[in-house]
C-alpha cells in the first residue's frame, strides 16, 4: 500500500521541516504533486521557498521582487508557469527591458505578523528591491497560532521577532517527522487528522451535502468592527515606505481604518479589488475551477488577470522612481 500510494502520488509526505531561522519551513528541494481546486506539480527549490531557485546573491543589474502573502500567493493550485509570479516577471520584464526576478514567499495561512516576521528574518536576505505584502481585511490582525513559527511581540517600543519555540512542541515534532517526512500513509493520516479537526467529520464525509467552498469564504467581515491591534500598527510604522509596496490581494476594498493604516505610514498601494471585480463582470468567477466544480482560491484566468495588472502598476511605480 506505501508503494502504491508513493508511485500515485495521492498522497505526499510532509512538505515540512523546522528550521532555526523561520521555524516551520518548506523542506529544501522537496518534490510535491497538490490535488485541490486545482492541480500542480513543482518543486520547492534549494533556498526552501517556490519558483527558481534564485540566490540570495543579486546582480545589481537585476530587478528583484518578493512577494509575501498566504495561500493565495502561495498558489497550489496552479503550476508555477502559470501563477501570475510568472506571468508579473515576464511582462515586467519586457515593460523595463531589463531582467527581472519575482520570489515567491507566500505561504499558507500567514497573515500580516507572520509575513513580518518572515520578511525580517528570511526575505531580506535575497536583497529584494521591493517586497509586496499581499493582505486582505483579516490578515490585520495576527494570530500567531502556530507554535513553530515565527512570532512577534513588542519590546519597549520596539517589535521583536521571537526564534524560541517551545521545547514540548521541538520534542514531539522531533518524534514524529521521521514517520511523516518518509511515509505517505502516515503523513495522510497526520493530514486527515488535522482536516478533521478544523472542518468537522461530516462535512468532510458528506461533502456532496455540503456546499463547495465553504471553508474557503473569505472571513473578513468578522473583522470589519474590530479595532486594529496596537502590535499590527507598530509593523505598518516600521515597513521601508521604499520597499514596500501593500496589495489588496481581496475583491473586497480594505476597511476604512486599515487604509488609513497604509496611507498615514506612507506606503505604496496596489488594489486588485476592480481587476478581481472586472473579472467578474463579465462572467468569469476567479475563484471558481469548472474541472473540480469547486470553488476556492484564484484559477488560471484570476492568476493571468492579476499578473497582467501587477505588471502595469509596477513598471510605472519603477519608472516613476527612476525619473
Amino acid at each position: 500500500m506505501e508503494l502504491f500510494i508513493k508511485s500515485t502520488h495521492i498522497v505526499e509526505q510532509s512538505y515540512n521541516d523546522v528550521y532555526e531561522d523561520i521555524g516551520r519551513g518548506r523542506r529544501a528541494g522537496m518534490f510535491y504533486i497538490m490535488f485541490n481546486e486545482g492541480f500542480s506539480i513543482g518543486q520547492f527549490n534549494q533556498h526552501r521557498y517556490l519558483g527558481p531557485n534564485y540566490a540570495p546573491a543579486k546582480d545589481s543589474s537585476v530587478l528583484r521582487i518578493a512577494l509575501l502573502g498566504d495561500s493565495y500567493v502561495e498558489g497550489f493550485q496552479v503550476f508555477d508557469r502559470h501563477h501570475f509570479r510568472a506571468i508579473l516577471e515576464k511582462q515586467l520584464s519586457e515593460k523595463l527591458k531589463h531582467k527581472v526576478e519575482i520570489l515567491n514567499f507566500g505561504r499558507s495561512g500567514f497573515d500580516i505578523g507572520d509575513m513580518y516576521a518572515y520578511n525580517q528574518t528570511f526575505v531580506k536576505e535575497f536583497s529584494p528591491d521591493y517586497s509586496l505584502f499581499f493582505v486582505s481585511n483579516a490578515d490585520f490582525y495576527p494570530q500567531f497560532t502556530d507554535p513553530l513559527r515565527l512570532k512577534v511581540r513588542v519590546d519597549n517600543d520596539s517589535l521583536m521577532v521571537e526564534k524560541g519555540y517551545p521545547e514540548s512542541y521541538i520534542q514531539l515534532y522531533d518524534k514524529t517527522k521521521i514517520f511523516i517526512q518518509h511515509s505517505n500513509i502516515l503523513n495522510m493520516l497526520n493530514n486527515d487528522k488535522k482536516t478533521i479537526k478544523s472542518q468537522g467529520f461530516l462535512p468532510l464525509m458528506l461533502e456532496k451535502f455540503y456546499p463547495f467552498g465553504q471553508e474557503e469564504i473569505d472571513s473578513s467581515h468578522y473583522f470589519f468592527n474590530t479595532q486594529i491591534p496596537d502590535i499590527t500598527k507598530k509593523i505598518f510604522e516600521s515597513l521601508d515606505v521604499c520597499k514596500t509596496i501593500v496589495v489588496n490581494r481581496d475583491a473586497i476594498p480594505l476597511q476604512v481604518q486599515k487604509m488609513a493604516l497604509v496611507e498615514n505610514n506612507q506606503l505604496l498601494f496596489i488594489n486588485l479589488t476592480d481587476t478581481l471585480n472586472v473579472l467578474i463582470e463579465n462572467g468569469i468567477d476567479p475563484h471558481y475551477w469548472k474541472a473540480t466544480n469547486k470553488h476556492g482560491h484564484w484559477n488560471h484566468e484570476a492568476h493571468k488577470a492579476v499578473g497582467a495588472f501587477l505588471a502595469e502598476k509596477l513598471s510605472a511605480i519603477i519608472e516613476n522612481k527612476e525619473n
